[in-house]
């Protein structure tokens, strides 16, 4: 848990990014129908193998022994390989691999055709980015792969925590993906489920159009459930077209039972390492940096453009950096119209000694915002933390930070309190899986806790649960997340 910066579950956005990397890898399987658009001469078949039967001239050969057949860019490897030149039919009835554009595929029961370019594979596997995936079948053509019996998870399969399933999953050669049938399990329940689901696979993991019915290039989500930390239980629902670039555009409503009706329409693009979005309605929020328990402002953005880097890591992982910039018309509550707002927020750490069991650090929070009359709000925070590992069961981290600033601003969703603020996070293993947390921030120059965070949470091996209670809220939030690729 990163102490101070606020997370929100996400499970339907990080089941779209798992069902997107499945996509991503049906669509490198099925590169080997493309290539029959190639010239002869590029498709040229390399075979090695321990042991040859048969007769190359007249056809039919038995390949055994460290068999090797590579085609327009697909290697096929295995103990025991049939091939046909004549008719193009390559099979294998034992354990094989399939490697295309880096990814590899293990299965049995393979069958493929490199002259139609049309194939199967059964009980087929495959890694991706920390993702693991499996599928009873896989049937390969020229216009489409079609996937059965699909489960995907950050987990190994053999000893997962979570598996999100479909029924089947259609990728069409211009890169649209179908699922059919497709829920959520934690262990061996099924937690939420959802009819269909349509996207478009557009080279980043992040480029998801959204989950629902399809017709044509739209998407059209059924209202679904989720919570907020600030408008209570929430209803979603919402349109959007995914487009042959990679971006996204879509008219999203969230009914939240404390504040209403809230309806954004939103253009989203991944671009290199950034996420550029364009907003259009209205929307909580809130300001980011070091200040997780400033309650969001509700805001409306007339519109507004938004570029943001998740964090990076430079020189050998000393250096931490994430940041973004905004820029638009936005309007708050107590203002009578929409004003120009352009506003730009970097976070940064520097670990002094790292690999030692006590590890110091800088850490700066620099913001810039620029309004009408080129009015400036400038706030930096500079300061040091120190993170001590006390064994494999407790875990301490301190930060403080000096704040100054200069200027105003009209918008009270950037607004801060600059006084000299005290972060502290511990938490400590009661059992194997279950730890308890405190997590609270202290106001130096008022001696006051602005917050302080009790509670505790249980780790699977790729799942999260977290209950906790927030001293000056008096609330209780309940959350799962799922860890990333690699347990990120």
């Amino acid at each position: 848990m990163t102490p101070h910066k606020g997370k929100r579950a996400g499970r339907t956005a990080l089941a779209r990014k798992w069902l997107l990397f499945i996509a991503a890898a049906a669509l490198a399987l099925s590169g080997a129908a493309a290539a029959q658009d190639a010239p002869v001469a590029e498709r040229l078949i390399d075979i090695s193998a321990d042991n040859f039967e048969g007769d190359a001239e007249q056809g039919a050969m038995s390949l055994r022994g460290n068999v090797k057949i590579e085609y327009g860019g697909m290697l096929m490897e295995s103990g025991a390989m049939e091939l046909d030149n004549e008719t193009g039919e390559v099979s294998a009835e034992g354990d094989i691999s399939v490697t295309r554009d880096g990814l590899e595929f293990k299965g049995c029961g393979f069958r493929y055709n490199y002259k139609t370019g049309e194939g199967s594979l059964k009980a087929a596997s495959a890694r991706m980015e920390g993702m693991y995936f499996f599928s009873g079948n896989v049937a390969i053509s020229n216009d489409s792969v079609a996937m059965s019996d699909v489960s995907a998870s950050t987990c190994p399969l053999d000893a997962t925590d979570y598996t999100i399933k479909a029924k089947k999953v259609e990728l069409s050669q211009d890169g649209r993906a179908k699922f059919n049938k497709i829920s959520f399990h934690f262990k061996d329940r099924r937690v939420m489920s959802w009819p269909s689901y349509t996207m478009r696979p557009g080279g980043r993991r992040d480029a998801a159009a959204g989950s629902g019915v399809q017709y044509g290039s739209w998407i059209f989500s059924p209202p679904s459930l989720g919570y907020s930390d600030i408008g209570g239980a929430e209803i979603r629902s919402g349109v959007a077209r995914a487009r042959a670039k990679g971006d996204t555009v879509g008219l999203y409503t969230n009914y939240y039972f404390r504040e209403g009706f809230f309806t954004e329409a939103r253009w989203q693009k991944p671009m290199g390492d950034f996420n550029a979005t364009l907003r259009f309605g209205k929307q909580f929020k809130e300001n980011r940096g070091y200040f997780k328990y400033a309650s969001p402002e509700t805001v409306w953005n007339s519109p507004t453009a938004e570029l943001r880097m998740p964090q990076k890591a430079y020189r050998g992982a000393r250096l931490l950096v994430d940041g973004g910039v905004e820029a638009g018309m936005l309007k708050e509550d107590h203002l009578d119209k929409a004003q120009g707002r352009a506003h730009a927020n970097v976070n940064a750490k520097y670990i002094l000694n790292p690999k030692h069991a006590i590890q110091h650090a800088l850490i700066t929070d620099f913001r810039l915002g620029i309004y009408k009359g080129w009015e400036r709000y400038r706030v930096i925070g500079s300061g040091l933390e120190t993170s001590f590992v006390l064994g494999e069961k407790k875990n301490l981290r301190v930060q403080y930070l000096m704040f100054n600033h200069n200027g105003d601003t009209p918008f009270d969703s950037d607004r801060v309190n600059t006084n000299n603020k005290l972060f502290i996070y511990a938490d400590q293993k009661i059992s194997k899986r279950t730890s308890l947390m405190a997590d609270a921030q202290y106001d130096d120059d008022l001696n006051k806790f602005d917050e302080v965070v009790i509670g505790g949470f249980r780790l699977y091996k790729c799942v999260k649960f977290q209950l906790a209670w927030r001293a000056k809220r008096k609330m209780i939030n309940m959350s799962m997340s799922i860890k990333g690729p690699e347990g990120r």
